[in-house]
């Protein structure tokens, strides 16, 4: 974790029987909902536990991940139902069961992809696990061009770590 990262609390919801449906070749779809008052994200149901739906709100602050507990509620619970349930009525259903994960994030929601001063030759890289998931072909790609290259020719200068500190050099 960059040392402006944040780690936060974050619950999702497993629901018995929520649209989007997997497609029968077992492959699913990310899906996100972009609200007035929240973003809603998730996958379907690819492996009969139940389709994910979580929320993109900022939980928590977590000093370490030790201090991660599994103490999702009613509240976390109704906060993802109001994300998803405008935009998908039928997966205002069942719970099956709800977690809490780690969901790292920059201040201003972008990822972190550079490389070192001291080493040019170490990436970085924190594309943070509450959205960049959903990027991790284009994620790998930049990453293999700057391990291999030394640079790439996607633009990435927003997501530099020196926005942060002043100690690493331009890809």
């Amino acid at each position: 974790m960059a040392a402006s990262d944040t780690a936060t609390a974050a619950s999702d919801r497993h629901l018995a029987d929520p649209p989007p449906r997997a497609p029968r070749d077992g492959l699913g779809t990310v899906f996100v909902f972009d609200g007035i008052d929240e973003t809603c994200y998730g996958f379907p149901d690819i492996d009969g536990r139940g389709a994910k739906a979580a929320s993109h709100r900022r939980g928590r602050v977590l000093a370490s991940a030790d201090d991660l507990r599994q103490d999702g509620d009613a509240a976390d619970e109704a906060q993802i139902r109001r994300g998803l349930v405008p935009f998908v009525p039928a997966a205002d259903g069942p719970l099956l069961r709800m977690q809490t994960c780690i969901y790292t994030r920059a201040p201003e929601d972008f990822f972190v992809l550079d490389r070192t001063a001291a080493d040019p030759r170490i990436v970085l890289a924190s594309p943070c696990s509450g959205h960049g998931f959903k990027f991790a072909s284009v994620m790998g790609e930049i990453l293999a061009d700057l391990a291999l290259l030394g640079r790439t020719g996607h633009a990435i200068g927003h997501f530099r770590i020196d926005r942060f500190r002043g100690e690493l050099v331009q890809p």
